[in-house]
C-alpha cells in the first residue's frame, strides 16, 4: 500500500497544496499524521521515544550562533 498524506484542500485543479507520497520507508508516517491532526497523545509517544534515543524536539539544546553565521541546524 502506498502511504500518502495530503492537504484537505488539494484537488486536481488546485495542486499547490501539500501532498506527500511513498513515505513508509523514509518518514514516520504515524508521527507526521499526528502532527497534521494535532494528536497530542501520539505526538508525545513519538517524541518521548526519540528523546530516549538521544534526538528529537524534546532534547535540550544550548547551541546558539550569531545570525551572520547563517546556521540552519544545531550540531545535535
Amino acid at each position: 500500500m502506498i502511504e500518502c498524506i495530503r492537504c484537505q484542500y488539494r484537488t486536481k485543479s488546485d495542486t499547490a497544496h501539500l501532498i506527500l507520497r511513498n513515505l513508509d520507508h523514509e518518514f514516520e508516517v504515524e508521527y507526521l499524521r499526528a502532527l497534521l491532526d494535532n494528536n497530542k497523545t501520539v505526538i508525545r509517544i513519538h517524541e518521548a521515544r526519540a528523546l530516549s534515543l538521544g534526538y528529537g524536539p524534546l532534547l535540550p539544546c544550548n547551541f546558539c550562533a550569531p545570525f551572520s553565521a547563517q546556521k540552519e541546524f544545531c550540531r545535535k
